[in-house]
């Protein structure tokens, strides 16, 4: 994968929008298995406080650590994709093979397997940083393709001023395969790599940490 120097993609999701993923998760599960809500918010449920649970539920619904609490039900498996995840799926699938994208808590990572990520994010729309400006020339960089035919769409490609970036770029593409990169849900941005590295399954991110 391209090193420091190079840039990546970092998306996160909207803190209000997994709070209430959260919410509704809690409220799922305590009326599924019958526990307290007070109790929950407070100490926690210890093993005493519910005698009837299979041992294997309260496993699993504490987490291993020997009390439910909030936080063991938010990280419980009930089979539904987070926010997270949803978007992480969307983004994995409307982008070609040649980038990786890895999903840690902190967000979803979005790196070239090739090369430069900035290149191969104008590749994305059939362009090509000739001048190595960091932008890409809607009109003299870009030949005509499926998803930029009109000069409607070369504007809309580069936020209005035909010079489009890296990040306005994937956004574009994005929108146009069918993901919301631009919604209230989630923030989509362009981040100079370092010297820190993630590992994925799809290889080593050089990032900033995530911070």
């Amino acid at each position: 994968m391209a090193g420091v120097g190079d840039i990546y993609f970092r998306v996160q999701v909207n803190p209000e929008v997994t709070q209430k993923f959260n919410q509704e998760k809690i409220q799922k599960l305590s009326t599924e298995f019958n526990l307290n809500a007070t109790e929950l918010k407070g100490d926690g449920i210890q093993p005493d406080e519910v005698p009837g649970m299979q041992l294997e539920t309260f496993k699993k619904l504490s987490g291993g650590t020997g009390t439910i609490s909030n936080a063991t039900l938010i990280k419980f498996d009930d089979g539904q994709d987070t926010p997270l995840d949803k978007y992480a799926d969307q983004i994995r699938k409307a982008l070609p093979n040649t980038f990786g994208v890895s999903k840690t808590d902190e967000g979803i990572y979005i790196q070239s397997q090739l090369k430069d990520t900035k290149d191969q994010t104008f590749t994305l729309v059939g362009g090509k940083d000739k001048n190595n400006d960091g932008s890409l020339d809607m009109i003299g960089e870009i030949k005509e393709n499926d998803l930029v035919k009109t000069m409607s769409d070369a504007k809309v490609a580069s936020a209005g001023d035909y010079k489009g970036t890296p990040e306005e770029i994937i956004k574009f593409y994005l929108n146009k395969k069918g993901v919301d990169s631009e919604n209230k849900e989630i923030k989509l941005e362009a981040m100079p790599t370092s010297k820190s590295v993630i590992k994925s399954e799809v290889g080593e991110f050089f990032i900033d940490g995530g911070k």
